[in-house]
């Protein structure tokens, strides 16, 4: 069994492709445009903070602690409902198609915030839902077609997942501090999310912290993503805490006690 560590002042590096071109995308970025949907717009300061639902294992145990109002991304929409938790609000910026199967419960009373680079599957599955449309700042390409297409909407940038972007959502909300659960960048065992899921299992990489015996099962896209996500807790003045016990917890735990640096 490989185990790559996870030193105190430094990470291993990964190159993370993007899932799909930009010719792809802008195919969905074109038919999202042609629907008509209002645009997701910057919203007044609220009070208490966001409570945002990742779909990593610890969802499972953490879910019955998250008090409203809820952010849900990917499976954790439909985790949520099946368990009588209604997210105020759903956001989304996968351009796959198999998206869609992860929203076979929507409803009236969320709001769905979706990324116009979206399968136009997942507009579909909303049908008569509130959606609000934005777009996704995934480089040059994709931030002029913006700007030359759609110039009064929200071009939202931030990191590589759609947990790491809907912190930048939170605050367009209007949300100041967030309560981050399912954030885990790791597998529990061989479950790598809380319940089902519509994409493939990828490869294990074995990585440690300095200084524990644990081991976390988790993929180089996984790092990056609890990389990224501690990252933004120390240079962003954002009020955060992380629930549940995977590699990100543990990150973020070890960054508070100045025990882990960013590189």
């Amino acid at each position: 069994m490989r185990v790559t560590a996870v030193f105190a002042s430094r990470l291993p590096e990964f190159e993370i492709p993007g899932v799909m071109t930009w010719d792809e995308r802008r195919a969905n970025v074109e038919h999202a445009m042609s629907l008509g949907l209002p645009r997701l717009t910057v919203r007044d300061e609220k009070p208490g903070p966001l409570t945002i639902a990742c779909y990593g294992p610890s969802l499972r145990d953490t879910y019955r602690d998250m008090r409203s109002p809820v952010l849900s991304v990917s499976g954790a929409h439909d985790f949520l409902i099946e368990r009588r938790v209604i997210p105020e609000y759903h956001v989304e910026c996968d351009p796959r198609a198999h998206k869609a199967k992860m929203l076979s419960q929507p409803n009236e009373h969320t709001e769905y915030l979706i990324a116009s680079c979206c399968h136009p599957d997942v507009f579909r599955a909303l049908d008569g839902c509130k959606v609000f449309l934005w777009h996704l700042d995934n480089g040059p390409e994709s931030r002029l077609w913006a700007l030359h297409h759609d110039p009064l909407g929200l071009s939202v940038c931030g990191g590589s997942t759609v947990g790491l972007r809907s912190f930048e959502i939170a605050h367009i909300l209007g949300y100041r501090s967030m309560d981050v659960h399912g954030m885990d960048c790791s597998f529990d065992g061989f479950q790598q999310w809380a319940g089902k899921h519509s994409g493939e299992r990828k490869p294990v990489q074995y990585v440690a912290i300095a200084g524990s015996n644990r081991r976390y099962a988790t993929t180089p896209l996984m790092v990056q993503q609890a990389r990224e996500a501690v990252t933004f807790w120390r240079t962003h003045d954002v009020p955060m805490k992380f629930r549940g016990s995977g590699l990100c917890q543990a990150m973020w735990k070890h960054s508070k006690d100045g025990r882990w640096a960013s590189t």
